[in-house]
Order: C-alpha cells, then sequence, then structure tokens
C-alpha cells in the first residue's frame, strides 16, 4: 500500500525487505530510488546505510531492494528505493529532501 511521505518523522527504523523480482517495466507505482547495485549484498548494505542516514527524512516510508533483471547481455541488478508513495509529486519531494541531503535519488515508476 502506497505510503504519504508528507507524515512526521519517526525515529524507528523499518525492517528491510528481501528483493522484489522485477519484470515488466512501469505499472503506476512510484519509488525514489537511491542506488543500483549488482549484488544483494550491496545492495542490502546500502540499503541499511540510507535508512540510517536518511531515516529523518524517510519517516515511515520504508527502503527496500528490487531485483530488476535487465535483459540478454545485461544481467541482473538491485534497485536501492524507497517507498511506495502516493503519487508522482510526492516521490520529487522525497527525492527532494534526500537530495538535501547530499543523496542522489530520482523517480522510478515499478510494477
Amino acid at each position: 500500500t502506497p505510503t504519504n511521505a508528507g507524515v512526521a518523522a519517526n525515529n524507528s527504523s523499518p525492517p528491510l525487505t528481501q528483493p522484489t523480482a522485477i519484470t515488466t517495466p512501469a505499472s503506476g507505482i512510484y519509488y525514489a530510488q537511491l542506488a543500483s547495485v549488482r549484488t544483494v549484498d550491496g545492495a542490502q548494505a546500502a540499503a541499511s546505510k540510507f535508512q540510517r542516514d536518511l531515516g529523518g527524512v524517510l519517516g515511515s516510508v520504508k527502503t527496500s531492494v528490487k531485483q530488476v533483471d535487465l535483459g540478454a547481455g545485461k544481467g541482473i541488478t538491485y534497485r536501492v528505493v524507497v517507498g511506495p508513495v502516493l503519487d508522482r509529486n510526492t516521490a520529487n519531494s522525497l527525492c527532494q529532501s534526500i537530495k538535501g541531503k547530499g543523496q542522489d535519488c530520482f523517480v522510478a515508476v515499478m510494477p
């Protein structure tokens, strides 16, 4: 269920989730993408770091790892994302707050 990123920040860190496979592009669920990593261990370590470093900005919105098959010859990658959030505007606002903390971020649409 999408979460409203505009809620007051909470200091407890939500648990990280196991990677979720993504096999098709954009189906209308918005996330803030923080990184793309080649290994699941690297992605989970990055997700933990982002949750710790950006917890005040993220509030109750969870960090997760999404597995993505890039197709023939490109292999699998793991995206570190925050969300889902309600809509593109909420994702944009969340990314702007994250960028304000010095972390790259862009809006990603995933199934």
